[in-house]
C-alpha cells in the first residue's frame, strides 16, 4: 500500500458536506445499493482499534457510486427514525 491510511472521522471532513464518520462507517459495512451496479462498499483497513481507508479507496468507492444523490439519499434513510410522528 502506497498511500497513507487515513482514519475515518479525518476521511469525513475531508469531504464535501463533511458527513459524520458513522456515516464511512455504514458505507464501509452496509455499503450503498447503486442502481444497475449492485452494493458498492467503502474499503477499509484496520489500524489498532480504528477503522481506516485511503484517499484512492475513497475516489474509487465515489467512483463506483457515481453520484452524490445516491449516496446522500441512502445516508438518510439509514438515520431516519421509524415510527417518528
Amino acid at each position: 500500500m502506497d498511500q497513507p491510511l487515513i482514519p475515518l472521522a479525518k476521511a469525513a471532513n475531508a469531504l464535501p458536506g463533511r458527513p459524520a464518520a458513522a456515516v464511512l462507517y455504514r458505507w464501509a459495512t452496509r455499503g450503498v445499493r447503486v442502481p444497475g451496479v449492485g452494493v458498492v462498499r467503502l474499503q477499509v483497513a484496520r489500524r489498532g482499534k480504528r477503522l481506516c481507508t485511503t484517499t484512492a479507496w475513497l475516489a474509487e468507492f465515489l467512483t463506483a457510486a457515481k453520484q452524490w444523490d445516491v449516496l446522500w439519499q441512502a445516508a438518510e434513510r439509514s438515520t431516519r427514525r421509524v415510527g417518528a410522528a
